[in-house]
């Protein structure tokens, strides 16, 4: 990293100015986004090696997390050489918000039902990633015969479009990250509503 650290230190203000721009237009479709600063929305380049010790010491990709430090559930943008994607919700949160999401989809499944087969947010997405994994059978105090056991058996809440390089390096890039975010804002809201 020493050896490299001024050409890091030189993409990362670019990235940041760029962040700004797009925190300016997501904050059009949400206020709070008016007092997020470009820096509270990248994560560390350090990989976090305590459970994984076999990650290499740094992270190749740059991210935008809007909700960051303000909430749970978030919308998320990472650009890297390997793979860059643009999704968001809630990735295998803590027992307790799980249970709090649970029991929200319990109470307001119809609702959360409409959120994820909406057109929008399934054009821009497909829906709902199913391939988290997922409980094999009913989370305790929910019956299997649940109308909404497929939400409620799982993990995570999130939903990803993959990006190849050319659409990354695009001018209309931006353009796509807005769509994106207008299309999972409602999955965001409902999750961090019952938090």
């Amino acid at each position: 990293m020493d050896a490299n650290r001024e050409r890091y230190n030189a993409v990362r203000s670019f990235w940041l100015s760029e962040l700004e721009v797009l925190l300016g237009r997501l904050s059009a479709f949400d206020e709070k986004l008016l007092i997020v600063e470009p820096k509270d929305t990248v994560h560390r380049i350090n990989n976090n090696r305590k459970f994984q010790p076999d990650l290499p010491l740094y992270k190749d990709n740059f991210t935008f997390t809007p909700y960051l430090k303000i909430a749970p559930a978030s919308f998320h943008l990472s650009i890297s050489p390997k793979e860059s994607f643009i999704g968001g919700g809630l990735y295998r949160p803590p027992s307790d918000l799980l249970s709090k999401v649970r029991h929200a989809i319990d109470l307001e499944g119809d609702e959360f039902h409409s959120i994820v087969t909406e057109p929008r947010f399934v054009a821009s997405y497909g829906g709902l990633d199913l391939e988290e994994p997922a409980l094999a059978t009913a989370p305790k105090g929910f019956s299997r015969e649940h109308p909404f056991i497929k939400y409620l058996k799982m993990k995570s809440f999130i939903a990803i479009k993959y990006l190849d390089e050319e659409t990354v390096c695009s001018e209309g890039l931006f353009d796509l990250v807005e769509e994106a975010y207008i299309a999972i804002k409602p999955l965001i809201d409902f999750l961090n509503q019952h938090r």
